[in-house]
């Protein structure tokens, strides 16, 4: 009997799937859906480049917490706006990854780089400020290379998702070094 209503259950399930519209078939509340492996970049928002002359220094920050900053710390640096540098989330998504700004023990200098194994980073020299937003750790969901360069004699890094740019800034012969790749972000356009 067991057999017998297992195959009458196989035999129907059949005849519903033939019978199904075709639009249906290519409608996806009908498919099953793949697991999400993406941040949502509609909640993304514009990171961009500062540069304080005091400091000789660029720091990466969206616009808001900045500002956020600069009126309610008194503070001698005066970050000049640079540029937008690329997309991210100012707080955490799925996916995603905190990145922390690290300033060196002197202050002179500053960097910012993503969590290890779910922890701030630690380097030599360096503590960690404060987490300043959220990318990904590899290259997934459209997201590219934030490219590093540092100069070692002004103790600056600056950052950019431009290949060009970053190959420039580098052969001006002016100090500046490779840094490597930071993490990966959303491309501005």
């Amino acid at each position: 009997m067991n057999a017998f209503a297992i195959l009458i259950a196989l035999f129907l399930s059949h005849i519903s799937a033939k019978c199904m519209p075709t639009s249906a078939l290519h409608n996806v509340s009908h498919q099953a859906r793949e697991a999400e492996t993406c941040a949502d970049p509609s909640l993304a928002t514009v990171y961009v480049s500062f540069f304080s002359i005091s400091r000789t220094a660029h720091i990466l920050r969206s616009r808001p917490a900045l500002v956020s900053y600069d009126s309610t710390v008194a503070n001698q640096d005066n970050w000049q706006f640079q540029n937008p540098a690329f997309l991210a989330w100012s707080s955490l998504q799925e996916f995603t990854t905190p990145f922390y700004q690290l300033i060196s023990a002197n202050g002179d200098s500053l960097d910012v780089l993503p969590a290890v194994n779910g922890s701030p980073p630690s380097v030599a020299g360096f503590t960690v400020q404060a987490a300043v937003g959220y990318a990904y750790t590899t290259q997934i969901c459209g997201s590219v290379p934030l490219l590093s360069a540092v100069n070692a004699a002004t103790t600056d890094r600056w950052w950019t998702t431009n290949e060009v740019e970053h190959a420039e800034l580098l052969g001006s012969e002016t100090g500046w070094v490779d840094g490597g790749v930071s993490f990966y972000v959303l491309p501005l356009a």
